[in-house]
């Protein structure tokens, strides 16, 4: 697909019978805003695992598409800039639908807006740092 077409992405789905996918939520999110008989209309029993980055994604987009498509949704963030990763699998993101994952890559700090350490389970900033940079992403 040269553009993304919500429809027509379910429709290839079907007809390849894609098992892996790559989307960003701008994607989740036009392909809920189809029509409910629409979305239901393709057979996506291929599909066994949908990862999904580049941005943060609602909650309420999330948890849709976890109730459509099951739980075959993955989150990575951070990856991009190649500071830090974090990794995320649908069962984790269900107990606790805030977060962004576990790091596998990199040294990550959670800091308030006095750029202090947040206790474990506040919300805050997340901070990469590697030998090269620090670098601020907020989530």
């Amino acid at each position: 697909m040269e553009h993304f077409d919500p429809e027509q992405y379910l429709a290839l789905v079907e007809k390849y019978q894609v098992s892996h996918t790559q989307l960003v939520p701008t994607m989740f999110s036009r392909m809920l805003k189809l029509p409910e008989a629409v979305r239901t209309s393709y057979n996506l029993s291929s599909l066994e695992v949908a990862i999904h980055g580049a941005a943060p994604c609602p909650i309420q987009v999330k948890d849709e598409m976890i109730r459509w498509w099951g739980p075959i949704i993955y989150e990575y963030y951070g990856a991009t800039e190649g500071l830090g990763f974090a990794w995320c699998d649908t069962e984790e993101w269900l107990a606790r639908p805030d977060t962004v994952g576990r790091i596998v890559l990199g040294e990550v700090h959670i800091l308030d807006d006095d750029s202090n350490e947040c206790p474990i389970g506040t919300h805050g900033e997340i901070w990469f740092k590697n030998r090269i940079t620090l670098r601020i992403f907020q989530r």
